[in-house]
């Protein structure tokens, strides 16, 4: 009998055992997060048993993209449960096509049913624009309103990067491809192709604005298109909202409109915040790396995963 022969073998297969369970207990790990993110984000969820209601969600902090959001809010026009929309927001804007996806998801339901926003604190530039698709807007005489426009910063390291004898090589395809850049000097067509961009996009907004807002005098489009912030008292005096008020004038708005009955809140996130689309590549290599098992294998698969 060779001793360590026989121990080497027992250990190889202990390990096999232990990496076994380790990969099953990963799996069923990553199936009760998937099960819980589909129940908490309300997949599971049915309004069978609920009579119709007033739904009241809530926007607030930078606008991103977010394909769960809209998608969740689109429903909102064919779910039979929900009478009308009070949406509240709180918010300084956010990306430029994330607020047009934004407003285009509250513009479907805002075709087949009431939608007012009231604002709180801020409303302001892509959340102003997610506001332009209700039928009512409302804001307390301080609230902040308006920053119509579209701006691009990027911040510039040349000089530093120069001092301290930094310098990035870059290959390109064409003269104005990945411009600007952090590490290099902002060239004058560059920023000349920039300003157009933002020049047209900014003219989208603000036409929307004259249109959604019915606002057709030139002196008040001119102070619009300055990009300035509003108070809601100056917002309501140049058509940019409509009542100076709370939730109490919304659901009095709807009443004049012949809708009625109990506000129930929605959220625009799922609660708990376990969805497995949320989990990134590398939240799975770190739970794989905390079992104790290499990945280096799969970093092959997941190159650049912990460089975030």
């Amino acid at each position: 009998m060779n001793f360590f022969g026989d121990t080497i073998v027992e250990n190889l297969r202990l390990r096999k055992a232990v990496l076994f369970w380790k990969v099953v207990t990963l799996a069923v790990g990553v199936g009760l997060v998937f099960v819980c993110g589909s129940f908490f984000s309300g997949e599971y969820i049915s309004d069978k048993s609920v009579s119709p209601y007033i739904a009241r969600v809530a926007l607030s902090g930078f606008i991103d993209y977010d394909l769960d959001r809209d998608r969740r809010i689109a429903s909102f026009a064919y779910n039979p449960k929900i009478k009308a929309v009070i949406l509240h927001i709180n918010s300084p804007g956010g990306a430029v096509a994330a607020s047009e996806a934004l407003y285009n998801a509250l513009k479907s339901v805002a075709q087949v049913k009431p939608l007012v926003v009231v604002s709180h604190g801020v409303m302001a530039s892509g959340a102003y624009m997610a506001a332009m698709a209700a039928d009512h807007i409302i804001a307390h005489n301080s609230s902040i309103v308006g920053s119509v426009g579209v701006m691009v910063q990027v911040t510039n390291l040349h000089d530093l990067a120069s001092r301290i004898g930094v310098k990035m090589e870059v290959v390109r395809s064409g003269r104005l491809k990945a411009l600007p850049s952090t590490f290099e000097k902002v060239p004058n067509e560059t920023r000349f192709a920039l300003q157009r961009s933002v020049n047209a996009a900014g003219e989208y907004f603000l036409s929307l604005v004259t249109k959604r807002r019915r606002i057709s005098d030139p002196a008040v489009i001119e102070e619009i298109s300055t990009g300035k912030v509003f108070l809601g008292t100056e917002a309501i005096a140049i058509s940019l909202i409509d009542e100076i008020g709370d939730e109490n004038n919304a659901v009095e708005w709807l009443k004049q409109n012949g809708v009625t009955g109990k506000i129930k809140n929605l959220s625009l996130v799922a609660h708990g915040g376990f969805q497995l689309s949320q989990l990134s590549p590398s939240s799975f290599l770190e739970a794989w790396r905390l079992f104790g098992t290499p990945y280096s294998g799969l970093l092959a698969v997941f190159p650049g995963a912990f460089y975030r």
